[in-house]
């Protein structure tokens, strides 16, 4: 049998790997902590440490927690005085955990497990702060203080509260910003006691009133921080939500051209001859690419998904039916399924095109989630896609216009949402001008429509853009989307209310 040693060893290594985010030399080790690499050797060798990922016979790979069991290790012999041996024994029975090891450290000393010396807080922070800064939370009311046995300490969680001050600052935050969101807290939690206080005028607690009046608040804090972390991403997420229906209704069915523009352009019958040519001859390539971009067109996604896929078959690695494919799946609310069927996609050949396809299925399966932080996550790799995909289309003039286009319409719907990062005026002015120098006359009639399309997308968002900016032409704007499309959601949406005409007398 693995004794227990052994399994907490073993447990406390697969801990530690399953939740590092990334690994560490010892030379990092050593410039971070300051501990010597031939002390961290003796650790390894005592158990003071579990054991590295081997990468050869001579190297390793550590880590990150490992930064904090060496502080912990290192105040344990010099606040404690323990002996290498009695923090191995500790470090093991705690399963390398560093949290679970201070809770360990402050039971021993009788002090309250709610609260832990401000000194200790600081070695568990990412990286030493500035004291002076400290001083100022503490002064701002931003870090709460007591003073227990001649110590000052502070809650515990403080150093991840501290490392998070400590981020937003270098974000850009000031203390102000911090104290105006310190008091929005506050008074919330005085609204949240009130009702806790009210709530237990109502209970039967006649017996063991206070023990259950601590399960019953515990409980609630539970509830309070799992519904304040849901509604704070719902209401993050909604401008998402939002903004993608300027151009795609709740089915994902594009609103922008309406029904009545592509059915005056004739698409409609284009999709009736191409099915009776398809019929008759189900392996013509060329067919099944036009019948696939014409259900594209018109936003049928189930349709658009059949024939690609039948176009696949005959065609294996076919980018646009990928491209057609991945698209669907994302609207037909298979996002996930989407990015995988992608991500190998991409792996294959590396097209711009199913980047950008990729870009966008990772955003739409990142907002399924409901998830603000992987949403921001999927925004990251979205804009290192699109700039991928930008930039190896330059020299094919057709399909760099098309990921130009999806790429300025995203930016206005599904990118960025909250308009933190707006696309350049100028490059969509440039992106319209060149769309409406496009002479229509000789192309196949699938290639008017969807340059028609596009010069609507485009125009659009210069309105929007305009719009925002308070810009004069933006009634210009609004009026030649509307000629162009009267029928259509979005131009309706853009327009001002008819005034209401009077009833005759």
């Amino acid at each position: 049998m693995v004794s227990r040693k052994l399994y907490n060893l073993y447990r406390g290594t697969q801990q530690m790997l399953k939740y590092s985010r990334g690994l560490l030399t010892i030379r990092h080790l050593v410039s971070t902590t300051g501990v010597p690499k031939q002390t961290i050797h003796y650790y390894l060798r005592k158990g003071v440490l579990p054991p590295p990922i081997r990468t050869s016979k001579t190297s390793a790979l550590y880590p990150p927690a490992m930064v904090e069991l060496l502080k912990i290790a290192k105040a344990c012999q010099d606040d404690r005085r323990l002996t290498l041996d009695e923090i191995a024994a500790l470090f093991v029975a705690s399963g390398y955990d560093p949290a679970r090891i201070r809770q360990q450290l402050r039971q021993a000393d009788g002090t309250s497990t709610r609260w832990m010396p401000l000194e200790e807080a600081l070695r568990g922070t990412g990286s030493e702060p500035n004291r002076k800064w400290i001083d100022e939370l503490i002064h701002e009311g931003l870090l709460d203080v007591q003073r227990q046995q001649g110590k000052v300490m502070v809650p515990v969680g403080s150093a991840e509260l501290i490392d998070s001050l400590r981020e937003g600052t270098s974000l850009g935050m000031t203390l102000d910003h911090m104290k105006a969101f310190n008091k929005l807290v506050q008074s919330n939690v005085q609204q949240e006691i009130r009702h806790f206080q009210s709530l237990l005028g109502t209970l039967p607690l006649r017996h063991d009133a206070y023990p259950k009046a601590a399960r019953l608040l515990a409980c609630l804090e539970r509830f309070g921080s799992y519904r304040r972390h849901m509604l704070l991403h719902q209401k993050f997420m909604q401008g998402a939500e939002d903004a993608m229906y300027r151009f795609v209704g709740p089915n994902r069915k594009h609103v922008f051209p309406s029904e009545t523009f592509l059915e005056a352009m004739g698409l409609n019958r284009e999709i009736d001859r191409l099915m009776r040519k398809v019929a008759s001859n189900p392996v013509d390539i060329k067919l099944l690419e036009d019948l696939a971009r014409a259900y594209q067109l018109r936003s049928d996604w189930v349709r658009t998904y059949e024939v690609s896929q039948d176009l696949l078959r005959l065609v294996p690695g076919h980018v646009v039916a990928e491209g057609h494919i991945g698209q669907a799946l994302s609207y037909l609310g298979r996002a996930e399924e989407a990015v995988t069927f992608l991500e190998e996609a991409v792996r294959r050949s590396g097209h711009p095109l199913l980047k950008l396809r990729l870009a966008q299925a990772l955003l739409l399966s990142a907002r399924q989630t409901g998830d603000a932080a992987r949403f921001l996550d999927a925004q990251l790799s979205n804009t290192r896609l699109t700039n991928e995909a930008i930039r190896e289309s330059a020299n094919k003039p057709s399909l760099a216009r098309k990921i130009r286009v999806i790429n300025a319409l995203d930016a206005m719907s599904l990118a960025d949402p909250h308009g933190l990062e707006p696309p350049s005026i100028d490059e969509l002015e440039s992106l319209r001008a060149e769309l409406t120098s496009i002479k229509e006359r000789g192309l196949p009639l699938l290639s008017r429509i969807s340059l028609a399309m596009a010069r609507m997308f485009v125009t659009y968002s210069v309105y929007l853009v305009r719009e925002k900016q308070g810009h004069p032409s933006a009634s210009k704007l609004r009026a030649e989307i509307i000629a162009a499309d009267p029928d259509g959601i979005l131009a309706a949406r853009s327009s001002k209310p008819a005034a209401k005409k009077k009833k005759p007398r």
